[in-house]
């Protein structure tokens, strides 16, 4: 019988080892399809933000031509646009400009049109004139004898401020070199420029009129299960609302996935298509990883599951030889019955050691059931002094013959505070000999706790009184409320519910954005939530209006206890105005954080989040973005315009900061016209291009009483890591870097010379 016992035990063991394994494989299986998506997302998100960069790109070299002829349109401002000497002085401009158009054209605000080629058109209804005549900079595309041509608009506006008529000129699309900066990149298959009609009228830097939009996905298959687009009409009505796209396609079993990105000021897209190949190579590494690390834990659980049943039959034996000698010790295991809920133990006190009769010393947090006295003693001595006193006064009741001896100790018990009750009682023999010493150690920390929080609880009432706006004592279990110090006592308020009566005071009293979240607070749902999870005191702040309309902070303090004389949830709730204290800290926090003038981040605040920022390892293709900018020509602007400009320049350039940084890159103003702005996570392949475009928005040219002062930005830069992993190191480089600037090519920016950083 004993061996069909055994037999049954050790299938039970290998039955456990192999749902461990299932157990293990399944989660690890899971973790792998997890990682996969979460590289896919990751991987498509970084293909959207490069076609938008590119978009950029693409919009700043179409900005030049708005650029030329808008100082065209400059030269018509006080000439009639019938005139046809106006073609002489623009084709002189445009070529000071290095630009030249095919053909351009002059339109009256009636839509008649008088081109460089002598011809005469009516462009009423076309899209660019109604554009220029709304005030605003377009360009689209026409297509003649199978050549693609652009055509750029400008509005002509006169010295009365009204716009007169349309300057516009007409380009060969493949003569402007749009794509001239970003052909080149590594992941691009194809790049192609489209309009709405989804014709590609450029692919790369050469002309197309062979494909079209349509006839693309009617050859290809949209992938259905990975995006939201699951059509041809999803995505050309995404055309019309000139939405940024995103979808892949399948060629014959060959993914690809397409970004298609809006042109501003045009009627164009920028149509990016990348090999799906280009991310799942990346899939395919994590997935490799993930296979290795299966086997090695699989391993691992294997040989863990051996050692177990081994050492499990060797403690088999241990606990028989404990069950034989508990067997010769008839009067322990008398008192041991009597006091089973509690850690019984025995005292030798010639061996100086205490033998533990029952499992309960691993509550205590003692190693062995059998342990010495001085090891105790060393326990106590190292965390609770005032307990080695109380255990060392019991132990020498042994030596004076005292019959029983009972004490308190407060003690850390794994880390915790607990209180133990222990008492000892000596047996003796006919001589007064002590012949047997047996103790007990009882936890009596949740009544001492209870006694502790009855009188925090009194103390807790008599603050009620105290500063404060009212309270409430509530039986949630019931949702009643037993104890109301407000006002309003008539019938009505006392037939609600305690959750009815708290909705009612947030509809009255509480600001709708505080609203939700403290009625959930002060509900009963809300508070048993809270005594179920532990949490016995909390508070809430809010703002509300008082019987005036003024709106103040305030402070909700909540307490819950259980009742003693039944198993009902007791809360007892307080109402403080908390308005100047909150507001005075609210406004030493904004003082601390940010300067007061620009709203940019001060130093120390700035300081910190850089150096968190910079611990945080990042690809080698990307690097971190350190800029200390200095402020060209501020000392003229102050002296010349008043120090009134000079203000709203440090404002004005902290605002252009914002708009072309994104949410996690900082802004900080050192002093003076010093700032800092730190680029997070930048590819090393774009940097130059982010810069320059900085740079670009920071000239700006401030007017008063006909007087002009331009502004520009001189910059140094320092890169993470190149130049260091801390502020001050990249402080120290960027700052050297600005100083070359300002002495020998003001309005520029200078990068150290050990960064390795690729233009592409």
């Amino acid at each position: 019988m004993g061996e069909w016992f055994k037999q049954k035990k050790k299938y039970a063991y290998i039955l456990l080892i192999l749902l461990v394994i299932l157990v293990l494989g399944g989660s690890l299986y899971d973790f792998s399809v997890k990682l996969t998506n979460n590289e896919l997302k990751r991987g498509y998100r970084e293909l959207n933000w490069s076609a938008k960069q590119n978009a950029l790109i693409i919009q700043k070299y179409m900005e030049q031509y708005y650029v030329v002829l808008a100082k065209d349109a400059v030269i018509l401002r006080n000439r009639s646009l019938t005139d046809e000497t106006c073609f002489e002085l623009l084709n002189h401009s445009g070529k000071t400009m290095g630009i030249r158009f095919d053909r351009m054209g002059i339109a009256n605000h009636d839509g008649n049109a008088l081109l460089s080629t002598g011809e005469e058109l009516q462009i009423k209804d076309e899209v660019f004139f109604q554009k220029a005549m709304a005030g605003e900079y377009y360009m689209t595309d026409r297509t003649k004898e199978g050549v693609f041509t652009a055509i750029v608009s400008v509005p002509v506006i006169g010295w009365t401020g009204a716009i007169k008529g349309v300057l516009f000129g007409e380009i060969r699309i493949e003569d402007m070199d749009l794509f001239s900066e970003i052909e080149n990149e590594e992941h691009i298959k194809y790049l192609y420029l489209m309009n709405t009609e989804g014709t590609y009228i450029l692919k790369g830097g050469t002309v197309t009129h062979k494909y079209n939009l349509h006839n693309m996905l009617a050859a290809a298959e949209l992938d259905k299960q990975k995006q939201l687009i699951t059509s041809e009409e999803d995505i050309m009505e995404g055309v019309k609302e000139r939405k940024s796209m995103q979808f892949s396609l399948d060629w014959w079993n060959r993914g690809e996935i397409v970004v298609m990105i809006p042109l501003s000021d045009s009627d164009w897209y920028l149509y990016e298509v990348t090999d799906r190949e280009y991310i799942d190579q990346e899939i395919r590494l994590y997935q490799k990883d993930v296979l290795l690390l299966t086997v090695k834990i699989m391993t691992l659980v294997v040989v863990v599951a051996g050692l177990y049943i081994y050492y499990s039959g060797k403690e088999q034996k241990k606990v028989k030889e404990l069950y034989n000698r508990m067997c010769l010790n008839e009067e322990t295991y008398r008192v041991t019955a009597e006091h089973s809920n509690q850690c019984v133990f025995t005292y030798d006190s010639k061996m100086q050691t205490i033998h533990f009769m029952n499992d309960k010393y691993q509550d205590y947090g003692i190693p062995n059931e059998t342990v010495e006295l001085s090891w105790v003693y060393d326990a106590l001595k190292k965390d609770n002094p005032s307990a080695y006193y109380k255990a060392a006064r019991v132990i020498s009741s042994v030596a004076e013959y005292e019959p029983e001896i009972e004490r308190e100790l407060f003690l850390k018990v794994n880390g915790a505070n607990r209180f133990l009750r222990v008492l000892l009682v000596n047996l003796f023999d006919d001589k007064k000999q002590v012949v047997r010493s047996i103790g007990m150690l009882e936890d009596i920390t949740e009544q001492k706790e209870s006694t502790m929080m009855m009188r925090r609880e009194q103390e807790f009432r008599k603050s009620l009184l105290t500063d404060c706006l009212g309270y409430m004592e509530v039986d949630v279990t019931e949702d009643r409320v037993m104890e109301n110090s407000f006002s309003s006592q008539e019938k009505a308020n006392r037939d609600r519910s305690f959750t009815e009566m708290m909705v009612r005071y947030a509809e009255q009293k509480i600001l709708p954005e505080y609203r939700e979240k403290a009625v959930r607070y002060m509900s009963s749902e809300g508070i048993l939530d809270c005594f179920y999870g532990k949490i016995y005191d909390s508070v809430l702040e809010y703002q509300s209006w008082n019987d005036d309309g003024d709106i103040f902070w305030t402070v909700c303090e909540t307490r819950v206890k259980q009742s003693e004389d039944s198993d009902h949830v007791i809360a007892y709730l307080v109402y403080r105005d908390i308005d100047e204290k909150k507001k005075e800290q609210m406004k030493l926090e904004k003082e601390a954080t940010l300067d007061v003038l620009t709203g940019a981040l001060k130093r120390m605040t700035a300081k910190e989040r850089i150096d968190r920022i910079i611990q945080t390892p990042i690809s080698d293709e990307n690097c971190h973005v350190f800029l200390m900018l200095d402020m060209d020509n501020f000392k003229t602007l102050n002296d010349t315009l008043g120090h009134m400009c000079g203000d709203q320049a440090l404002i004005h350039l902290v605002e252009i900061a914002k708009e072309n940084c994104r949410r996690d890159d900082i802004i900080c103003r050192l002093g003076g016209d010093e700032f800092i702005i730190f680029l997070k996570d930048i590819p090393r392949n774009v940097l130059h291009r982010k810069i320059e475009f900085l740079q670009r928005k920071f000239e700006t040219t401030y007017k008063k009483d006909d007087i002009a002062v331009t502004v520009t930005a001189s910059i140094g830069v320092a890169l993470v890591p190149d130049q260091g992993t801390s502020f001050e190191e990249l402080y120290a480089a960027a700052d050297k870097e600005l100083y070359k600037v300002k002495f020998s090519n003001k309005g520029s920016y200078s990068i150290a010379e050990s960064a390795s950083v690729k233009e592409e």
